[in-house]
């Protein structure tokens, strides 16, 4: 890099181009400049023709040498950029790259490293996806379990199908939950367009996800107050917030003692709404805020009925709100003194 460094001055610092004849224009003058200098210091009467074909061939082949040579180092960025594309092959780690040049293999190495670092990112967003799916399929599939059992202890027969509906209704919102989080994959890149967004009821969206937590909520019978005003509207992505409300609904639940109180609440304020979440149950660590909503965070728990945990319910939580350009924060007292999870989510920008 250091010769292809060197020749990043005036007029050449713009084109890889006038590199490459800068260099032919050293190879090709090494011969013609050897055999000048022998004419004029060679007595006329002394100049032998056989000797100047041979010392024009000498440094032909001299000036071919240097002028690989030079190639060689002059092609250095490019090999330098495919080492970075196999690097990435192999580990999905980007090597730094000279992003800074002005000619066209700056530009190439520019492009290689944003290219890089969008695959990467895409990557990501793949797996942030793929567990979201993975994580969210816990609980409908939790409560079909734990309704087969309650319906195996029942001699009730309108008990029975109560709870049989419950299954099917367990059953459909898994189903609409892989079809719509795959649409939203496919169709919208891991963004959430302004398009998408919705001006949400938020009373109703938050009772309706409480409506579809039943099945998992049929051993705690966690008791859920709501203190929303019935006109106010919140700017969502409907099954992407759906995923947030579930999983903090979810955590109420799980970290909860039975019969349990969560009172859910929100307000509006001057460029965005605030929601609240608040549970009386183990609360965590306030040292731990930081780390919560970490990936596999180590501040992880099992609920207070030993429910398992993946670690990641909060950090696909609080990806899902920045999506919406809104904040989550958490804190607690701490052991046994219940958490409070707080979203701030924009207001729809009006123009005008």
């Amino acid at each position: 890099m250091k010769f292809y460094e060197s020749l990043n001055f005036s007029a050449l610092k713009h084109s890889y181009i006038y590199k490459f004849l800068f260099i032919a224009f050293i190879g090709t003058h090494i011969p013609l400049v050897a055999s000048i200098a022998y004419i004029l210091y060679s007595p006329v009467d002394q100049i032998n023709k056989y000797l100047m074909l041979l010392l024009i061939l000498g440094f032909t082949v001299v000036a071919l040498i240097v002028t690989v040579i030079l190639g060689k180092k002059l092609l250095k960025p490019v090999k330098l950029a495919s080492m970075a594309m196999d690097q990435f092959k192999e580990t999905l780690q980007i090597m730094p790259l000279p992003i800074h040049y002005q000619d066209e293999i700056g530009q190439l190495l520019l492009n290689i490293n944003l290219t890089l670092n969008q695959v990467k990112q895409l990557s990501e967003e793949k797996q942030n996806y793929a567990s979201l799916i993975t994580h969210d399929l816990r609980s409908p599939i939790t409560s079909i379990v734990g309704i087969a059992e309650l319906i195996k202890e029942s001699d009730e027969l309108d008990e029975i199908y109560e709870f049989t509906d419950m299954i099917s209704n367990s059953g459909n919102q898994s189903l609409t939950l892989i079809n719509e989080t795959m649409q939203l994959i496919k169709s919208t890149h891991f963004n959430i367009e302004v398009g998408e967004k919705k001006n949400t009821n938020a009373k109703k969206f938050i009772a309706g996800e409480i409506a579809s937590l039943a099945g998992s909520n049929l051993l705690k019978k966690i008791n859920f107050s709501i203190a929303i005003d019935p006109e106010l509207s919140i700017w969502v992505q409907p099954r992407l917030f759906s995923h947030v409300a579930q999983n903090l609904l979810n955590n109420a639940i799980k970290y909860s003692h039975e019969n349990g109180l969560v009172k859910i609440s929100a307000i509006e304020k001057e460029e965005y709404c605030e929601i609240s979440i608040k549970d009386q149950g183990i609360g965590f660590d306030p040292e731990k805020e930081d780390i919560l909503f970490d990936k596999f965070t180590s501040a992880k728990r099992k609920g207070t009925q030993n429910e398992p945990t993946t670690g990641l319910g909060l950090y696909l939580t609080k990806l899902l709100i920045e999506k919406h350009q809104g904040q989550i924060k958490a804190h607690s007292e701490g052991k046994d003194k219940g958490a409070i999870f707080t979203i701030h989510i924009p207001k729809e920008k009006t123009i005008g």
